[in-house]
């Protein structure tokens, strides 16, 4: 795609960390995936990102390209929404979710699960389902030749770890009031591979969010999985909106600071969302 090419390149001179998905084909062909790593860069980044998309950064004087940026920056009539993923963002379920795979690899595998080892197969992608990743990773530790337990049993016994007591240890990771914040300036919605009932559900009324997002919720079942936008679109149809700027809230991730660890939220911009 001719036009997501020239918005990646011009976005790279402009010092965004950008993703152009153009060279993989498929649903992603002509999407490109912007990073904010620290909040303070949110605001810089949407307005060179509206600059780059309407072909207005082809400046070279420095100056010249920051103030083109921050007069955009200004521009009235924006439409803005939040979509926030749950776990790992707004839910820690380091001790929920988590435990839930090394519990079940436990049970199936009779020892322990290597500590990176569920990160490994995160990274690997395809990996937004934790029953599929639990699946595979007690496949891969029995070997070809042994008899391995079904996917339904694997589910099943992951679910009665969870449910028997696990959900309980999850904790909201963005305090209610920040959230506040940000639905007083634009709707906030959710897009999460949950199943709604009732682990989606039963999370927001744990900490009393669910008017917060109303029925902007999207869960597994409503939408194909993620990666594939149809997720994203669906919360933006509930919002009522066709052509609007999103931020799109991913996950958190921990990063050496002065010899402490600090947790950020990787952020997304994409735009011109049209159902």
């Amino acid at each position: 795609d001719a036009d997501g090419e020239r918005l990646y390149k011009e976005l790279l001179r402009c010092g965004v960390v950008v993703r152009f998905f153009g060279t993989q084909g498929g649903a992603l062909s002509a999407h490109v995936r912007l990073s904010a790593p620290r909040s303070a860069d949110v605001p810089r980044v949407l307005a060179a990102f509206r600059a780059a998309r309407d072909g207005e950064l082809a400046v070279q004087n420095e100056r010249a390209r920051v103030a083109a940026v921050a007069a955009l920056d200004a521009r009235e009539g924006e439409r803005t929404a939040f979509l926030f993923d749950l776990d790992g963002v707004l839910a820690d379920v380091s001790q929920s979710y988590r435990e839930a795979i090394r519990g079940t690899y436990q049970h199936f595998v009779g020892r322990a699960l290597a500590a990176d080892a569920i990160a490994i197969a995160k990274a690997k992608g395809d990996a937004n389902n934790d029953w599929v990743v639990t699946h595979r990773l007690i496949v891969a530790a029995l070997g070809a030749d042994a008899q391995h337990p079904s996917f339904e049993d694997v589910r099943d016994y992951f679910e009665k770890l969870y449910h028997g007591g696990l959900w309980r240890r999850e904790k909201l990771l963005v305090s209610k009031r920040r959230l506040q914040a940000l639905a007083d300036v634009a709707p906030l919605a959710l897009v999460t591979g949950r199943p709604r009932e009732p682990d989606t559900r039963r999370f927001l009324e744990q900490y009393d969010l669910g008017e917060l997002f109303g029925d902007r919720v999207v869960c597994m079942g409503d939408a194909p999985a993620k990666p594939s936008p149809a997720p994203v679109l669906l919360a933006l149809q509930k919002n009522g909106y066709r052509s609007i700027t999103v931020c799109v809230v991913l996950r958190r991730h921990r990063r050496r600071h002065g010899g402490r660890r600090r947790r950020r939220c990787t952020t997304h911009w994409c735009t011109a969302c049209r159902g």
